[in-house]
């Protein structure tokens, strides 16, 4: 019996780091959305192959059913150690539009990447941190939530 080939819609891209690994996985990209020129380019040299579109994540509008995986890595700069962890940073808000997407396009699985500060920055607008203001905003569209901080030397 032929296994299912899932499909992925990857948001805030990147380079891809995270859709190689969905990749080498065995799904099958159905857009990779990313608005840095810099990381567009290096996506359209890695995988020429790839749906790539140059967009600010506010205006995609998306084009595609029957999404199994929704991934994406929003910014992290507001949160992590290396910036300024400043809670009112407009980039913390990005997670927003995955939260979007995903309740326009239904997926089975969400799948986000970014810095363990989420759990101890609070959003301004509710005095929760970050992980519990989105795990919140998933649980309210019916998704079970599960998070847990990987160190990835280890993988």
């Amino acid at each position: 019996m032929k296994s299912k080939n899932y499909n992925v819609l990857s948001l805030f891209s990147g380079a891809g780091g995270l859709d190689l690994g969905f990749e080498n996985k065995g799904f099958n990209h159905l857009e990779c959305v990313e608005i840095d020129e810099n990381c567009i380019n290096t996506l359209k040299n890695n995988r020429p192959n790839w749906n790539i579109t140059q967009e600010d994540i506010t205006t995609y509008v998306p084009r595609h059913e029957n999404i199994d995986v929704l991934i994406g890595g929003p910014p992290c700069q507001g949160f992590s150690l290396g910036g300024k962890r400043d809670p009112n940073d407009p980039r913390n808000r990005l997670f927003l539009e995955m939260i979007r997407v995903a309740k326009e396009t239904n997926p089975r699985v969400v799948v986000i990447e970014n810095v363990l500060n989420l759990r101890t920055m609070e959003a301004p607008w509710s005095g929760k941190n970050f992980i519990e203001e989105i795990s919140e905003q998933f649980e309210s569209l019916g998704y079970s939530v599960f998070f847990d901080v990987f160190r990835v030397c280890y993988f």
